[in-house]
């Protein structure tokens, strides 16, 4: 059984992210802060790493969140203890199908893509986002 899971869908980390962010930049005296936040990634589906789950997790998110008018898209690939697990080039083929399938002309831009689809990997767990 797979055990892809999907975040509340009625709340999406990728606009919350994007307002911190916003918020520290622009130096908002109103805005929380905390001084031990040292790293925030807007995960939107989880899943174990295994092909046949990335798939099925990027699949579901593409589907959802990715654009079809976008014109250039990058994948960023982050694998933490997760030595002797998939390759990275099998997890970039993975989601890059997914991708052209949504969008079949879509061209890559590794230094300012439309849209970045985000997989972090630690250990068994991935999380996947479309950012």
């Amino acid at each position: 059984e797979n055990a892809v899971s999907i975040g509340n869908p009625e709340w999406d980390p990728v606009p919350v992210v994007r307002q911190i962010l916003h918020d520290a930049k622009s130096d908002a005296k109103d805005a929380p802060s905390s001084r031990f936040v040292t790293r925030i990634i807007p995960i939107q589906a989880t899943c174990y790493t295994s092909e046949e789950e990335i798939e099925i997790a990027s699949r579901m998110l593409i589907q959802k969140y990715f654009p079809a008018s976008a014109k250039t898209f990058s994948i960023a690939l982050k694998r933490r203890l997760s030595a002797g697990q998939l390759k990275k080039e099998k997890i970039i083929d993975i989601v890059a199908g997914e991708v052209g399938k949504v969008a079949p002309n879509i061209k890559v831009n590794l230094k300012n893509p439309e849209v970045t689809v985000l997989v972090e990997i630690c250990k068994t767990l991935c999380g996947i986002s479309v950012i």
